[in-house]
């Protein structure tokens, strides 16, 4: 069992979803199945569904999020998990970039932008992001705006070196190869 403690979203996520697949909730937790709420039988499975799945949901989450825990709704539970703690690209790229452009200007409510700015933060830290990671996407949130199509053509910079970045993009934007 893998029980989620802040930090290992793709893990516990992984696991989950093969469990959920397991005991035939995947449907309902995913939001997948054709099921009629306004039928009497379909409106039966899905509670039976979600009450199997909201139980391993309890188990796994245990104190680490008792608010989602509270609506009793796998789906708006496994949903508002995906949102909040998978990585995408595109995001991690928009929170490096306020996170280091972001200034509090003189006429605004210092109290609230350093509340915003720690929201801003703790997102990013949820993201899990390993080291390397995050210096690449730095590197790549300061090159110029004009290169944003060969960025976009990376897509997941995951599994390139970040040595190798450079490279890739020179080559999509000028046809230049390493030697």
């Amino acid at each position: 069992m893998v029980k989620f403690d802040g930090k290992n979203y793709r893990q516990w996520a992984m696991y989950m979803e093969a469990l959920f697949m397991h005991k035939g909730t995947w449907d309902v937790v995913s939001g997948t199945g054709m099921y009629n709420p306004h039928d009497f039988e379909d409106a039966t499975i899905i509670v039976k569904k979600n009450n199997l799945a909201l139980l391993d949901l309890i188990v796994t989450l245990g104190n680490q999020e008792p608010g989602l825990l509270a609506t009793k709704d796998a789906q708006h539970i496994w949903k508002s998990m995906e949102n909040r703690y998978q990585q995408t690209l595109t995001r991690l790229l928009a929170l490096v970039n306020t996170l280091f452009t972001w200034k509090c200007q003189s006429d605004q409510n210092v109290d609230k932008w350093v509340q915003e700015s720690c929201d801003v933060l703790k997102e990013f830290l949820n993201l899990q992001v390993n080291a390397e990671d995050f210096w690449k996407v730095v590197m790549i949130n300061n090159l110029p705006p004009e290169f944003g199509g060969a960025i976009t053509s990376l897509g997941s910079i995951e599994n390139i070196a970040i040595r190798e970045i450079g490279a890739r993009i020179s080559e999509r934007l000028w046809g230049i190869k390493n030697a």
